[in-house]
């Protein structure tokens, strides 16, 4: 999320405490992965896909319409919490498993079929504010 100076003007905080938001995001990603590993080993894999998609899309409407920073800080966990597992199921649904470092030569980490890309959406979130940024990323999901 390259917005910093966008959310600490949406939500009145200081820059350093808009960073939290990116920080609270990628802990839930680190800590939604094992957890959510654990609980959908017994459900069918497209069942939990497309839980885990709704999970982040409703994850970024809230963090779209947070009216406040601790609000936005909760929002930004939950959304983070699906990540790395629908990410991993659609690559596995798409067939592609995980490619060796060679087959992902001059590729950047995540960047296929990530949906909008990130300079993109960072650019649009500059020029129609962060919240219209996250609620972009539920939708285009």
């Amino acid at each position: 999320m390259g917005l910093p100076p966008e959310v600490a003007d949406g939500v009145g905080v200081s820059l350093p405490s808009a960073g939290h938001v990116i920080a609270a995001y990628a802990l839930g990603v680190v800590l939604g992965a094992p957890v959510l590993a654990g609980l959908g080993a017994r459900v069918p894999r497209s069942q939990l896909l497309v839980a885990l998609i709704a999970a982040f899309a409703l994850g970024n409407v809230l963090s779209a319409l947070a009216p406040s920073y601790p609000l936005l800080l909760a929002a930004r966990f939950l959304a983070g919490l699906p990540h790395m597992g629908a990410a991993t199921l659609a690559e596995r649904r798409r067939g592609g498993l995980i490619k060796t470092t060679s087959e992902r030569a001059g590729t950047a980490p995540g960047a296929r079929g990530t949906g909008s890309p990130a300079p993109l959406r960072g650019t649009a979130g500059r020029r129609a504010r962060a919240r219209t940024s996250a609620g972009s990323t539920s939708v285009r999901r």
